[in-house]
């Protein structure tokens, strides 16, 4: 469960009437304090969740959503320390400096069943983070902060928190993860700097899935790019396999990632603008395409019925494929062969 703004009555109220039975409970909650109330959580598990074995809590405090009562927070931390909570196994730590803002703090669950961790500030302790599959970048520079390590981290989500073009990321990032376990990047609403995206898939050897939603080259030329040495080393060695782009009508940086990815064996765009199709198209299916020798599939998200009529007659007119399937539903056109 999300609960940012859920107000905290009406989530006791969910827990009265259908959460007897609950065994796993993971929560995410901000803003209403209530959530920190060690005794209300004790009183509301005993009487009304009495089988729940897994409570993975996380809260976070931002000082610009209210008057800074930090001393309130801090006493309430501290009631999540009594016999209850160590009985049961259900430690909790805390994030300071977390995102931006000095005072913002993260409240989270130490459990030996944590798959995803929220990373954005700073941890005093040493903590045991074996069980954790995922790391969400809230914050990519509190990276040289951090003194703990993920040794089974195999997902990276960078959420408005891609670096600057000068952050040296394999260099950091191995700092706290192992980066040749790393399988899946996936970067949200900030944009990649390609250039020093190939830096870091030059280390990151293992890595099978990419999803970006911006993507700069800046003011370099594309051709100079491809002829340069990282590059050339990076498209004979990367095994990534599978790419999600949102497009931009730039067909130059999908261009780049074929030359980048010559292994893809799966290809997804989302927002494609209907004139920026056929020669998309003819790019992604092209017979002459090298670099496309290994892609069986493509889809393409947010498309209207319009989009596979386009396909459809590309495909016919350049003699393309013989033996095609197309499937439109829910506004994604998916396309194997």
């Amino acid at each position: 469960l999300k609960l940012a703004p859920f107000d905290f009555h009406d989530f006791e109220l969910l827990a009265k009437n259908l959460f007897h039975n609950l065994q796993v409970l993971r929560l995410f909650a901000s803003k209403e304090i209530t959530y920190l109330d060690a005794n209300w959580w004790q009183n509301l598990i005993l009487s009304h969740i009495p089988n729940l074995i897994m409570f993975d809590f996380q809260y976070i405090y931002f000082t610009d959503s209210e008057q800074n009562i930090m001393p309130s927070y801090e006493n309430l931390i501290k009631n999540f320390t009594n016999s209850f909570w160590i009985g049961r196994q259900w430690f909790f730590s805390t994030q300071h400096s977390f995102g931006y803002s000095g005072n913002d703090f993260l409240f989270f669950s130490v459990n030996p069943y944590k798959s995803t961790f929220i990373l954005g500030g700073i941890i005093e302790e040493k903590l045991n983070f074996d069980s954790v599959h995922h790391i969400d970048m809230s914050n990519s520079y509190s990276i040289n902060k951090f003194e703990n390590y993920f040794p089974n981290a195999t997902k990276l989500t960078f959420e408005y928190s891609w670096p600057s073009p000068d952050y040296s990321m394999d260099i950091n990032l191995s700092c706290i993860i192992s980066l040749e376990q790393l399988t899946e990047i996936v970067v949200e609403d900030s944009p990649i700097y390609f250039m020093q995206f190939v830096k870091l898939l030059s280390v990151e050897i293992n890595l099978h899935r990419l999803k970006f939603d911006y993507v700069s080259i800046g003011e370099i030329n594309p051709a100079t790019i491809e002829e340069d040495p990282i590059f050339q080393l990076v498209s004979k060695k990367n095994v990534v396999k599978n790419l999600t782009l949102t497009y931009d009508g730039s067909l130059e940086i999908v261009e780049l990632f074929f030359a980048l990815c010559p292994r893809l064996q799966h290809f997804e765009l989302h927002y494609v603008i209907t004139p920026f199709l056929p020669p998309l198209i003819r790019f992604i299916l092209s017979k002459t395409n090298n670099n496309n020798r290994h892609l069986s599939s493509w889809s393409i998200l947010q498309e209207t019925v319009e989009t596979e009529e386009i396909l459809k007659m590309v495909i016919k007119n350049d003699q393309l494929f013989d033996d095609y399937k197309v499937e439109y539903f829910d506004n994604e056109i998916h396309v194997w062969w």
